[in-house]
């Protein structure tokens, strides 16, 4: 565990860093240039990692609040994408409703004897600030309300707008990053191989719509990046409209059906697939193992028993070790545990590769879906830090990992 006060020791450096001096020591321009984009990505990395300490704090004084039986403050949540939303949300704390710091303080006054949760807690409101000044400094709006709250010390309440205004920025991305894959796509058209059936029904109307050709494009392309044998265990796609109660997808032996008004149909459609891939049922006798899917008792013979056994003692019960999962969705069972781990492989690569030291079991499970596709690995635009809900979440570039094939 490494405490947040480091993080804020070396932020503080970086900040009161006299640059004239420190750069009278250098003589060349180019070392200079050098230098200062060294300083600049440090700092970039500083700010993510700080992200994600904010975060985790936040959903641990919460944690910690129900825990101890204390009342949850009650804030809405309001649509964030433009400030005047986020400035209604920060009234409550503005007027004192929700006076967070000081519950914050008595949940940690009440923690006993466990300074690896502690270490997440995060009360500096200058470095809060600060994070806010350096990401949104066009934005005026937000940085008198991040002044006024500073100027309050309502630490907890500078947390919730760092996250409204990331969240507000978030959605603008993916606005982008939808219209880019939707270019994307509609630039590199691709057919299904004629092993895997597509079909297609709308449930409201009864009548059978066309084929999209940009999720046949998408389908194509997610069986061109999965494993070498993927096409023997796959038979159907049904693409499903019309049903307001159906999730965005699922699948079983040898058939997935996808919500076909998915706007992510791709990320999930490569959850799907490691769901295909995961329960095949290669092995049809043996020893049998303690997990089941469904009625189907699973074989210890399946190689998918020694990657469950890395975390799970049965379908419900798991390790502690939460960062050997690829999210939190991950920890719901062992076989959504597999499918997100796939899909963070394949979605998020170089994210993948950079977790590997956070835990040996996430390590392991990351060399065994190494060795599925033969050692193959994926590019992704860059490497997140905080473990996602669920890993369809996080934004892809889709010619970052395709390569514009």
């Amino acid at each position: 565990m490494v405490f947040f006060g480091g993080y804020l020791g070396y932020l503080s450096a970086l900040v009161d860093l006299d640059e004239d001096s420190y750069y009278q020591q250098v003589a060349s321009a180019t070392e200079k240039q050098r230098l200062e984009q060294q300083l600049a990505r440090a700092q970039s990395i500083l700010d993510a990692r700080t992200r994600a300490y904010i975060r985790q704090s936040h959903d641990f004084i919460v944690r910690k609040q129900t825990e101890l039986g204390l009342e949850q403050p009650q804030v809405p949540e309001p649509p964030l994408d433009t400030i005047e939303t986020i400035q209604e949300a920060m009234r409550p704390y503005l007027e004192g409703v929700v006076p967070l710091t000081a519950e914050d303080q008595l949940t940690l006054n009440t923690i006993q004897g466990n300074e690896d949760d502690v270490g997440f807690f995060v009360d500096e409101v200058s470095t809060l600030e600060l994070l806010i000044a350096r990401t949104y400094p066009e934005d005026e709006e937000a940085l008198k309300l991040a002044d006024e709250l500073r100027r309050k010390k309502l630490t907890g309440a500078l947390r919730q707008l760092l996250l409204m205004l990331d969240k507000r920025r978030q959605l603008a991305e993916q606005k982008n990053v939808a219209q880019n894959a939707q270019n994307y796509w509609e630039l590199h058209p691709k057919a299904p191989p004629r092993s895997v059936q597509v079909l297609v029904q709308n449930k409201a109307s009864g009548v059978t719509p066309e084929l999209n050709p940009v999720q046949l494009t998408q389908i194509s392309t997610a069986l061109s990046v999965m494993p070498p044998d993927f096409t023997e265990r796959l038979q159907k796609v049904y693409i499903v409209y019309g049903d307001d109660k159906m999730r965005r997808g699922m699948s079983g032996v040898g058939v997935v059906f996808m919500k076909g008004e998915n706007l992510d149909f791709f990320r999930v459609l490569v959850h799907e697939f490691g769901h295909i891939y995961d329960l095949h049922r290669e092995v049809a006798q043996g020893t049998k193992s303690e997990f089941y899917d469904g009625s189907y008792r699973l074989f210890e013979e399946d190689q998918s028993v020694d990657y469950y056994r890395l975390s799970w003692f049965d379908n419900v019960d798991r390790n502690a070790d939460t960062l050997g999962f690829a999210s939190t969705y991950g920890m719901t069972d062992p076989f959504e545990d597999f499918a997100e781990m796939f899909a963070l492989y394949i979605l998020q690569g170089d994210t993948a590769a950079d977790w590997i030291d956070s835990s040996s079991v996430f390590a392991e499970k990351f060399a065994f879906v190494k060795r599925s596709f033969n050692q193959r690995t994926f590019a992704s635009v860059q490497v997140f830090l905080a473990r996602p809900y669920d890993v369809t979440q996080l934004l892809v570039d889709y010619g970052e990992l395709l390569g514009g094939s």
